[in-house]
């Protein structure tokens, strides 16, 4: 497999699970609503690069942390697994962005607060002569995501679009795979994807934003993707969810991962399907990434 860059966004996360959703004007501590504190690095682009390096890939990360001490936990849990930090920018003086997640325990959903300091946009210039197996991008980084799309136009190229604004909306039209959650084509389409046609609608605008490839994923509905001229859902897991943080990030890591791996698309998608799902039965990001032997059994297994 050739090596994939993973270009964008790096956090650091405290993640709190919670019996309960809290209630306002109350005090909370562990063994006190609060079950669990985790802390890990995160982030869309650092996520994938996370996973593919655990999964055995060449992965380079280019982004943005600051030189404080979250900043040197996620460079060494990048190390961890194998991450090449060539195009890693170091903020000297400055914060590392960082996220407080309240992860339900109820119902596995979680609640993000991010806090993202103003700090120099990543600077590369690449060089064209490099060969990628694919290339992600999650619109954080934009002008360095934009050259990159540029110098190396031939290759697969995944956008992890989670939600609307200007960089993903001009990223979604340059790369040849448009990966975007329900939040972001409800948000560009105005629909409501509560139906078969509304979906059917909805997919007909993004394609007309992409006309490569869009993949749609709707959460525990699954994914849907146009095959044969017809839209086709890959089914979700069936999970015990415990917290969804990261899934979307693990689906767009192991989605860049299948096609650097040469798989169709529908396999790609059921490669990502396992992950996410598998994800979410764990508490945290990164430490919930399931290993590649996990996922190849399941994906195997359903084959049968």
């Amino acid at each position: 497999m050739k090596p994939i860059l993973s270009i964008g966004h790096s956090a650091y996360d405290f993640t709190y699970l919670l019996e309960a959703f809290p209630t306002e004007n109350l005090k909370y501590s562990l063994n006190n609503g609060i079950e669990t504190v985790m802390e890990c690095g995160g982030g869309p682009a650092g996520n994938a690069a996370y996973l593919m390096g655990k999964w055995g890939a060449k992965v380079f990360y280019a982004g943005v942390i600051g030189d404080d001490p979250q900043g040197k936990a996620i460079e060494a849990e990048f190390q961890s697994v194998g991450v090449d930090l060539s195009y890693l920018q170091r903020n000297i003086g400055g914060r590392t962005p960082f996220s407080v997640i309240l992860a339900n325990k109820e119902n596995g959903s979680r609640t993000l607060f991010n806090r993202t300091l103003p700090y120099p946009p990543l600077q590369h210039e690449w060089d064209s002569a490099l060969e990628w197996g694919a290339i992600l991008v999650d619109g954080m980084e934009l002008e360095a995501s934009l050259k990159a799309l540029e110098t190396y136009s031939e290759l697969p190229s995944v956008l992890d679009a989670g939600s609307l604004d200007r960089e993903a909306e001009i990223l979604a039209a340059k790369v040849s795979h448009l990966v975007c959650s329900e939040v972001f084509a409800q948000q560009y389409t105005g629909q409501t994807l509560d139906t078969e046609a509304s979906i059917e609608r909805a997919f007909k605008q993004l394609e007309a934003l992409n006309d490569n490839c869009v993949v749609l994923t709707l959460g525990e509905r699954g994914s849907v993707y146009r095959k044969e001229g017809n839209l086709t859902i890959v089914p979700a897991m069936t999970v015990n969810a415990i917290d969804t943080t990261g899934a979307g990030d693990i689906y767009h890591g192991a989605f860049t991962y299948g096609l650097a791996a040469g798989y169709d698309l529908e396999t790609t998608i059921q490669i990502s399907t396992i992950a996410a799902g598998l994800s979410v039965e764990k508490l945290g990001a990164r430490v919930a990434i399931p290993a590649w032997s996990e996922v190849e059994e399941i994906l195997i297994e359903s084959t049968k």
